[in-house]
């Protein structure tokens, strides 16, 4: 049986690198694999999911790793990388890195190990060009973009109302806008939910998306809703871009459904006029859009297009 070793820096929220995580350990084990996690910081709540699921995790600085040779390391965070190579001492056959974004500083290339990494990943064209920057060739460096597991794909929504009355807002950081937002659209008799925290803390599923009319929010709950057919509009912290749509949808996911792409920042109520006035239209290609994500976004063929790079 192969063997793979994930390492990130740390495993406690609900958030984008440490979900990452998870899927990815669900994932490989799904391929057959015997999975471990590597991490410097492990708690609740999302520790609760990696136990349900009897992932075993590892807080490398207090614990070792449980063999001497890996067949794979899949690394997200530069620091755990050295530790694991100079202090763990053990043997691998080869090692991917991946950078989720290209302005954290703990994901960015780690250049000094080069000579150690067989791959380097990168979630979308704008962290491709940062790396790139940073030293590395563009011929190092595949697009991996923020991917779903297939059960967000077998169940699509299918059932729409004609009028926007449900919405989610999914986000770790929510702009003032958007609580403004909620209460806009509660004056007009409509339901806002916010998932993330502060909020409502829980794992984002299919069940949960398809509740709702549209879902407001950037990264990977974007490939999330297109991949189960729910309309998107992306907004949060940097701004926003609006409706996702087959016209735009290019240019967005070269930001990685960031904001950063048109990085327009609105009012609530520019934001309400640009829900009301995009739904519809929006409604019209929920099919189109979610065969774009399932021929772009799925976990399983990504995951297999980048074994087969090695």
């Amino acid at each position: 049986m192969k063997t793979i070793l994930l390492l990130t820096h740390h495993l406690k929220d609900l958030a984008g690198s440490e979900i990452n995580i998870l899927e990815l350990s669900k994932e490989f084990r799904n391929l057959g694999f015997r999975v471990e996690v590597g991490t410097f910081s492990y708690g609740y709540p999302i520790k609760k999911h990696f136990l349900d699921e009897s992932i075993e995790v590892k807080n490398i600085l207090h614990e070792k790793v449980n063999t001497s040779r890996y067949d794979l390391l899949w690394v997200q965070h530069a620091p755990l990388l050295a530790f694991i190579l100079f202090e763990a001492e053990i043997e691998f056959g080869h090692i991917i890195f991946s950078s989720l974004s290209p302005y954290e500083p703990l994901e960015a290339p780690p250049l000094h190990l080069k000579e150690f990494i067989s791959l380097f990943l990168a979630n979308s064209n704008e962290t491709k060009e940062k790396m790139v920057a940073e030293g590395l060739e563009s011929s190092d460096v595949q697009l991996f973009p923020n991917s779903v597991p297939h059960n967000f794909f077998r169940s699509p929504k299918t059932l729409y109302a004609k009028e926007l009355q449900r919405v989610a807002i999914v986000s770790n950081h929510l702009p003032k806008e958007l609580y403004e937002l909620k209460k806009l659209l509660q004056s007009r008799d409509k339901r806002v939910d916010i998932y993330g925290l502060g909020n409502r803390v829980e794992l984002i599923s299919p069940e949960i998306l398809r509740e709702y009319d549209a879902i407001i929010t950037i990264g990977k709950t974007v490939q999330y809703a297109l991949a189960t057919a729910v309309p998107v509009f992306v907004y949060d912290k940097y701004g926003g871009d609006g409706w996702v749509n087959l016209e735009e949808i290019g240019g967005m996911q070269r930001c990685n459904f960031s904001g950063r792409y048109k990085k327009q920042k609105l009012t609530a109520t520019e934001i309400e006029k640009l829900l009301e006035s995009g739904y519809n239209s929006t409604l019209q290609q929920c099919d189109k859009l979610q065969e774009y994500a399932r021929s772009r976004y799925s976990l399983s063929k990504n995951i297999e297009t980048t074994l087969a790079e090695l």
